[in-house]
């Protein structure tokens, strides 16, 4: 495909975000471009894209995000912890509703690689559920409770 490439459409993104620099002309584009490449995008590209339209408080419209979640939720088990609270972190700033079938989804992918979880990444992910009103079952808040518990996890928590 010609055009402007998945990686360089998520790097826009953050820069932008980065610098709280609101270019609605370059954002909307973005959008445009991103929405068929979605597929093309690392775990990292996509938590950057989303990322900068947080970050700058722009809401790409519902069936662009509609997209990004069909597009993003099977690759979950792809995403590195970061990655992952990134995503969720974002989903919440825009009062996104994760369907609860994509909820189930998200669930499984973070207790699969609760061990890689650290502190920061655990209090973000537990944060966004909330805030997204996911309630997760009693047998998986245990086991996040069981990783935060694990020393390694624990000297990491800063007040």
């Amino acid at each position: 495909k010609g055009g402007v490439g998945a990686r360089s459409l998520a790097t826009i993104s953050h820069c932008l975000g980065t610098f709280s620099y609101v270019d609605k002309e370059l954002l909307a584009e973005v959008l445009r471009c991103a929405e068929h490449r979605l597929a093309e995008f690392s775990p990292q590209g996509l938590s950057n894209l989303l990322w900068g339209y947080v970050r700058l408080g722009v809401k790409p419209p519902a069936r662009w995000m509609d997209g990004y979640v069909r597009a993003a939720v099977p690759r979950l088990p792809e995403f590195k912890p970061q990655e992952l609270s990134t995503l969720l972190w974002c989903l919440a700033r825009l009062q996104y509703r994760l369907q609860p079938s994509r909820q189930q989804g998200v669930l499984d992918a973070v207790q699969a690689r609760l061990r890689e979880y650290g502190p920061h990444a655990l209090c973000s992910v537990l944060w966004a559920l909330r805030a997204s009103g996911c309630r997760p079952d009693a047998a998986w808040l245990d086991a996040v409770t069981a990783a935060a518990a694990r020393p390694a996890t624990l000297r990491g928590f800063t007040p």
